[in-house]
């Protein structure tokens, strides 16, 4: 082995990954800085909304129970993009009697309570 050359030792290796980590944890709070994060859709507070819950607030909003490409549209005016069959999915799992929802015809959905049929 060369005399010149050097070993490297294990705490210059861990100073170098200290000094390339800290720089880069400083450029990402600059970066988060100049532009902030925009807020989900949906959500005034800064927490997450799902879709069921989207769907929930739009069948408020327009009184009636919704087919779900009604319900997809309501969401991406919202500025949600929305699966058709997985939102189709997760209201399923949501319906009555533990869930929020009912379906009134095929893939229209409803909510409990006020667009259940009465029982004569």
């Amino acid at each position: 082995m060369d005399e010149d050359t050097r070993e490297i030792k294990q705490p210059d290796v861990l100073e170098v990954l200290d000094n390339v980590l800290s720089a880069a944890l400083k450029e990402v709070r600059r970066a988060r800085a100049l532009a902030p994060a925009p807020l989900p859709s949906g959500s005034s507070d800064g927490k997450r909304t799902s879709q069921p819950r989207l769907c929930e607030d739009v069948l408020k909003e327009a009184g009636r129970p919704l087919h779900v490409s009604a319900l997809v549209q309501a969401l991406r005016d919202r500025g949600v993009e929305a699966n058709r069959d997985s939102l189709v999915s997760a209201l399923t799992k949501r319906l009555a009697p533990q869930g929020a929802f009912v379906r009134t015809a095929a893939n229209t959905f409803g909510l409990v309570g006020r667009d259940t049929p009465e029982e004569t």
